[in-house]
């Protein structure tokens, strides 16, 4: 097989597998009236927590599930408050292991309205073969007032079956889009707003 040909088909290869990584949005909830008056808000990433029963699919890796898990929230801290600025909604980002503690903080409960928790609701691994496995990643975003416990509105986003991994950064750019494009709509900025600092 020539060069030339051997790069078009890994070309045609990642395109495909680019355009394959289609997220859906499914199970929405919606538990008041849309869109949501929101001034301030903070968008909570929780990693998932390190040995949890259940975390993980069968036979994945620590080292791999964290190596996702990282390149998700660098994505989304990249991404989603720029995005949100964008369409003019205040929002401030932190990564929490312990989101209970980030939710009764101070922060929280005075300088911000609103929180967007988001976690991977679920992480499944095919094998095709030793050494040829491929993630889909389902993240959960939910919308709290702070303070408040009841949810306001929650979605999932479920990306494709995705393959290889050294693309990881497309998939969850992709992913950080979706979640902004779905979360846009349901949040509305007073007038008149001083940024989070």
């Amino acid at each position: 097989m020539s060069y030339k040909l051997s790069a078009r088909l890994t070309v045609a290869t990642t395109a495909f597998l680019l355009s394959a990584c289609a997220v859906r949005q499914i199970d929405t909830q919606t538990f008041v009236d849309v869109p949501v008056e929101v001034p301030r808000l903070l968008v909570v990433y929780q990693p998932p927590l390190q040995g949890a029963e259940g975390s993980g699919p069968e036979g994945s890796s620590a080292a791999q599930r964290e190596r996702l898990s990282d390149a998700l929230g660098e994505s989304l801290e990249q991404r989603v408050p720029a995005g949100l600025t964008e369409v003019g909604v205040n929002a401030l980002f932190v990564r929490a292991a312990n989101v209970t503690t980030v939710l009764n903080s101070r922060t929280a409960r005075s300088a911000v309205s609103h929180v967007l928790y988001l976690r991977i609701q679920d992480d499944r691994q095919e094998c095709a073969s030793a050494g040829a496995c491929s993630y889909r990643v389902t993240l959960r975003a939910t919308l709290l007032r702070s303070g408040a416990a009841p949810t306001l509105w929650r979605t999932d986003l479920q990306e494709a079956y995705f393959a290889p991994s050294r693309i990881d950064a497309a998939r969850f750019d992709d992913l950080s889009l979706h979640l902004i494009k779905a979360v846009a709509p349901i949040l509305h900025a007073p007038a008149q707003v001083a940024p989070i600092r």
